[in-house]
């Protein structure tokens, strides 16, 4: 695994986050049972002090409440030898408490009974004298309804001890002090902290190593893109990245690649057409123009002559350009549609001024235009410049196609929230099984009278590129002989 790479680079990201959602959790545990084990040792130490006074009480009630009677009471509690004259009274409950100690672990306590002055009155065997000293050191003062918890540190050894107030005939104060060893407490945290910080190693370099397969599962697209986009080359851009079963968040990358290939491919798909037809197209005027000039040099001609030649040389070059500009067009509209100009327009308006116009274009064969256009405004979301490019071409091919004194008309009217545009003419038509391919590039009929109609067959696919781009539906009805209507379908703004 490279240090530069993404994947190393998500495996560490995954392992610090799992690392201190450990740390976190970990510490959480640790709190929640230092907390709970200190409260369950805290209860169970004044659980025997408890035990201790309420066994010192009950010897106390058999054998009196004098001085010595205490004494003995207190001594047989936490199991040392002591005599008393009326000891037989109690040898039933002795024996009952007995056992209680070994349940309740007393024999391993320090236990110290201490009078109001704070002297020792009665302490445990086991008790070592320097311990002593120092729990009386430590100790508070003690009122009738207090009990204290506090930790003693003995020669390394931590000890928790608590503090209880014991009344003898409800006047004389003594204070009960039990200390324990805090070890087996101390012992399981530092097991629970031993496991914990051994655990949490081995876990966060497992989590590298899944996070690192993890994030290979994840890259694999990423890789598959790679594989793809190494197999395609400029002959060949059928290639896709299959989408498979891939992470909802890598789709997107896998689609947009897709897409752009797709759009590559159909890139490359009209530049190869654009060359093939721009080709085609251009070498018949070249030879027209290589072929007159040729003949006008072979010998000396007249200036008549000359001038037709010219005359048909300059009608091809035009020829050329006009192809050359709509080619041009074509490419805008097809994959430059962002430089369009999109706003409210009023149609009616628009098509009055063009209507006016092609009246102009109509003069020299006599043609009748006319025009169905309301007086009210008719709104539309469009490219004013392209539109009227749309228009002026369908009025164009019917101006070619219309023979003298035909008639043309204009109509616009508003069908279910949208708006057509027809452009009707009574010329030659449009045989049926041509009706699918007039809108394709460089679309010509090969008729007899074809010289009249001059053209290149790209206007009514300029048509239909404008009408795409204003998301408007494109229909042609035509018989032979009888005209033919093209209506164009806009959504109202």
């Amino acid at each position: 695994m490279k240090f530069n790479s993404v994947r190393f680079k998500i495996s560490i990201l995954y392992t610090a986050i799992l690392g201190l959602i450990l740390a976190v959790y970990t510490s959480f545990i640790y709190i929640n049972l230092y907390y709970n084990l200190y409260r369950d040792f805290d209860e169970r130490l004044e659980m025997k002090a408890n035990a201790l006074v309420n066994t010192v009480a009950s010897y106390v009630n058999i054998l009196g409440h004098d001085h010595w009677s205490f004494i003995f009471s207190f001594k047989r509690a936490i199991g040392e030898e002591a005599v008393h004259g009326d000891q037989d009274k109690v040898a039933r409950l002795h024996a009952l408490w007995l056992k209680n100690i070994d349940t309740l672990g007393l024999k391993n306590d320090y236990v110290v009974f201490a009078n109001p002055s704070g002297e020792v009155v009665v302490s445990s065997g086991n008790m070592p004298p320097d311990l002593v000293s120092l729990i009386l050191k430590s100790s508070d003062v003690i009122t009738d309804k207090q009990k204290m918890l506090t930790d003693v540190r003995y020669k390394g050894v931590d000890l928790r001890m608590i503090s209880m107030p014991f009344f003898l005939n409800n006047k004389t104060l003594y204070v009960l002090k039990v200390c324990t060893p805090l070890e087996p407490l101390q012992h399981v945290i530092n097991i629970m902290l031993y496991y914990r910080w051994v655990s949490v190693p081995v876990i966060l370099i497992l989590g590298f190593f899944i996070g690192g397969i993890l994030t290979t599962r994840i890259l694999k697209p990423v890789v598959r893109i790679t594989e793809t986009a190494r197999k395609i080359t400029y002959e060949d851009l059928r290639e896709r990245v299959k989408p498979g079963h891939i992470d909802e968040e890598i789709k997107p990358l896998v689609e947009a690649f897709n897409d752009m290939i797709s759009r590559l491919e159909k890139s490359f798909q009209y530049v190869s057409e654009f060359s093939s037809h721009a080709a085609h197209e251009l070498k018949t005027p070249l030879a027209i123009i290589r072929g007159q000039t040729e003949v006008a040099l072979r010998k000396e001609r007249s200036i008549d002559e000359y001038k037709t030649v010219l005359n048909v040389n300059l009608e091809e070059a035009q020829r050329m350009i006009k192809m050359i500009e709509d080619l041009l067009l074509l490419t805008r509209l097809e994959y430059k549609t962002g430089v369009f100009h999109f706003e409210q327009i009023d149609l009616a308006e628009l098509l009055r001024e063009i209507l006016e116009q092609c009246k102009v274009l109509a003069v020299e064969k006599e043609l009748i235009v006319s025009g169905d256009i309301p007086g009210r405004p008719v709104m539309v979301k469009a490219d004013k410049l392209h539109l009227r490019r749309l228009v002026f071409n369908l009025i164009n091919n019917a101006v070619k196609f219309t023979p003298a004194k035909g008639k043309i008309n204009i109509a616009v009217k508003s069908v279910n929230n949208k708006v057509a545009l027809s452009v009707s003419d009574t010329g030659i038509g449009i045989a049926e099984e041509d009706l699918p391919k007039i809108f394709n590039k460089f679309f010509q009929k090969d008729m007899k009278i074809k010289s009249s109609y001059s053209g290149i067959g790209l206007g009514l696919n300029i048509v239909q590129s404008i009408a795409k781009i204003h998301n408007a539906d494109i229909q042609v009805k035509s018989k032979p002989g009888k005209g033919t209507t093209f209506t164009v379908t806009l959504p109202l703004a």
